[in-house]
């Protein structure tokens, strides 16, 4: 009884810690914050935000103008070793010209129990990093010292820039709790925003008001003439209207992530401001909204983009080279693509313009995806195609609002072959993927096509399905289950298998790893083939294979007929989903095996057939068996139809695994006459 007491007690004390008004101060770490053991309203969290506020506004300077000034203060709980990681921070830092964005005003401490005493220890200025990110952007980065089971964590900080239209972005929800998140935002009435809101969480405070402010201008003046020099002081007062935006979120759950996702960022709760325009008394109205159409002509004269596409004299002994092999125009494209992925190496960077000219590029044979896509434009130009560049957002990066047109949506480029009535999709960072299929983490919606003419979307959906098909014959005797097997992977199959068998060391690494995801089989042989043959399907075969899903007692022999591939866990384990699920590409997969019985054994139970269809044939699942003679056959067939479903259909895919994993569970039965 004493226990249970005890156990009442400690979760009234946790459950009435944040009932107290937490001191929001910097450096106000309570004992309380620090004896948290678990947050109760999500236990498996390994870290919860105990508060985040944020604040935009902008401030005059005589000799600058209007700078915006960006605050942040955040305190971090750490509840296990898990969560360490949100004791790094990064800072993204803009630069252009003679304007840079700065870092100021840093205060970063860590605070531990010690012995019951509070204890703090600050970042030191020797901590904190600064590397180069690309041209124009600079990353800040430090880890808080001293983090632990148990620290919190608290940093507050300013960022002055001089780019309006880098006004931050807040998010409200993060992948871990956060109890109290609060963003203001206060807009002079010269600056024009253009507000877009995420996420599903509703506001706890959601306030917009206009509030009176005035700006003060000192200008000084020397007048001559006489035997002293005077100067005289004048105040110039400037009243103005600011817009002041508030916007709060309470006890905002962590993000959880499941697997066919697109970015978390699209569903994410936060808000982010788009500049549309600057109106300065006494000056012309200037707009910064765009629309597609100017974008479209500002990347073909971006010296970054358009202007690499437009000499490619160093190519043309290339060009001549594939000219000279083959007169036929498919072979030609198949062969200019192959030179790209075959000579020149990714970096792993996603970047919408070059790192350096075109030319470069070539000589050093490496660069970032717009380097290699717009190589890959302009060597198809130099051969005579009409070929472009399409900007596109990459899964990781979120889907496109395309509502506020706005470059910096994007982060990536791809090549666009139009031939023979078709426009055809080219990757060149990606040596496994064909002309006309691109890697999953470009297939976002859509694409827009850069050209100077007609300029316009093109759907960025996979023609190329996920095709498999297993054919096993084994047989069984009283001691084991031996066979053969033969797979066959096509399109997203092919592709996703080459992936995975070129990132092992040795085949028999790839072998063991298939044996470690397919339970109780040994492949004592093997034979792969069309590896590096990206036009035809992968085969393999695998020969004497040993079986150990098989009980035998006495008279009777137990085993699942399912013996590879086997569906075993759900992917959907949320109650509830707020967001799509989103597959890559359509499914196909087949799994057919005979099973030949031994002497003197008859069939004692088999599994029932299933057939289950959701709506629409959007998915689909069938189990067939039969026993003719000595022989038992099953057939298996997956489909998944269609590549988005809407939270409404979430339930009818969780439920479709779940009948698939307990159906794949069930075990044959024959007996011994």
């Amino acid at each position: 009884m004493r226990k249970i007491a005890f156990f009442i007690l400690l979760l009234l004390l946790s459950s009435n810690l944040f009932s107290i008004e937490i001191n929001r101060k910097f450096g106000k770490v309570s004992k309380e914050e620090l004896s948290m053991k678990f947050y109760e309203k999500d236990s498996s969290a390994n870290a919860v935000i105990l508060f985040d506020v944020g604040k935009t506004k902008f401030e005059y300077d005589i000799e600058k103008g209007f700078q915006m000034i960006y605050e942040r203060h955040i305190r971090i709980k750490i509840l296990n070793e898990d969560g360490f990681d949100y004791a790094n921070f990064n800072f993204s830092l803009y630069h252009e010209g003679q304007n840079s964005e700065t870092l100021s005003k840093l205060k970063a401490e860590t605070y531990n129990l010690e012995s019951g005493k509070v204890v703090k220890l600050k970042l030191k200025n020797k901590d904190i990093y600064e590397i180069k990110d690309t041209r124009n952007k600079t990353i800040k980065k430090f880890s808080l010292p001293s983090v632990k089971n148990g620290s919190v964590i608290e940093v507050n900080y300013r960022i002055v820039s001089d780019f309006f239209y880098n006004l931050q972005k807040w998010k409200f929800q993060h992948f871990i709790p956060c109890i109290w998140s609060e963003y203001t935002v206060e807009i002079p009435e010269y600056f024009l925003y253009n507000k877009i809101a995420k996420g599903y969480l509703s506001f706890a405070i959601n306030e917009s008001e206009q509030k009176s402010d005035f700006i003060s201008i000192t200008t000084k003046s020397r007048s001559e003439g006489g035997p002293t020099v005077k100067t005289d002081f004048s105040m110039q007062k400037i009243d103005f209207i600011k817009h002041v935006f508030k916007l709060a979120v309470k006890d905002a759950p962590a993000m959880k992530m499941e697997k066919h996702m697109l970015a978390a960022d699209n569903y994410l709760s936060s808000i982010e401001f788009e500049l549309a325009q600057i109106n300065f008394p006494g000056s012309p109205a200037k707009n910064y909204s765009k629309n597609w159409e100017s974008i479209n002509k500002e990347l073909l004269g971006h010296p970054d983009f358009g202007d690499q596409i437009k000499n490619g004299n160093y190519l043309k002994e290339v060009v001549e080279n594939i000219k000279n092999t083959t007169s036929n125009p498919t072979e030609r494209i198949f062969l200019l693509h192959s030179y790209v992925i075959n000579n020149f190496k990714w970096n792993e960077r996603n970047d919408l313009f070059t790192s350096r000219s075109l030319k470069k590029t070539f000589n050093e044979k490496n660069g970032n995806s717009a380097d290699l896509n717009l190589l890959m434009v302009l060597l198809l130009r130099e051969a005579g195609f009409n070929a472009h560049p399409v900007i596109l957002s990459t899964r990781n990066h979120g889907l496109l609002n395309l509502v506020y047109p706005s470059v910096t949506q994007m982060n990536y480029v791809i090549a666009l072959l139009e031939y023979e009535g078709q426009n055809i999709l080219l990757d060149a960072t990606d040596p496994y993927c064909l002309p006309g299929m691109l890697p999953p983490r470009c297939i976002n919606d859509k694409g827009r096509i850069i050209k100077k003419d007609n300029s316009t979307w093109i759907n960025i959906e996979p023609k190329e399905k996920y095709f498999s098909t297993t054919l096993g014959n084994c047989k069984i005797d009283e001691n084991k289950i031996q066979g053969n097997v033969s797979i066959k992977k096509n399109g997203f199959a092919s592709y996703n298998f080459r992936h995975s068998y070129k990132s092992h060391n040795s085949e028999q690494e790839f072998i063991s790893e298939i044996e470690n995801n397919n339970a109780g089989i040994k492949i004592n042989e093997y034979q792969f083939e069309h590896i590096d043959s990206l036009h035809k399907p992968i085969q393999y075969k695998f020969s004497e294979i040993e079986f150990d899903s098989y009980d035998n007692l006495g008279n009777l022999i137990y085993f699942n007929p399912v013996m590879v591939d086997k569906i075993s866990e759900n992917p959907f384990k949320m109650e509830e989903r707020m967001y799509p699920v989103d597959y890559n590409y359509l499914y196909d997969q087949k799994y057919i095996f005979n099973y030949s019985l031994p002497e003197g054994y008859v069939v004692e139970e088999l599994p029932h057939n299933e057939k289950i269809i959701l709506p629409e044939n959007s998915a689909s699942y069938y189990y067939a068996i039969k026993n003719t003679g000595n022989i038992i056959q099953i057939i298996i067939r997956f489909n998944i139809n269609k590549r988005k479903f809407l939270p409404g259909e979430y339930q009818h895919l969780k439920d479709l695994y779940n009948k698939i994993i307990a159906k794949e569970k069930e075990q044959i039965v024959i007996k011994k006459l």
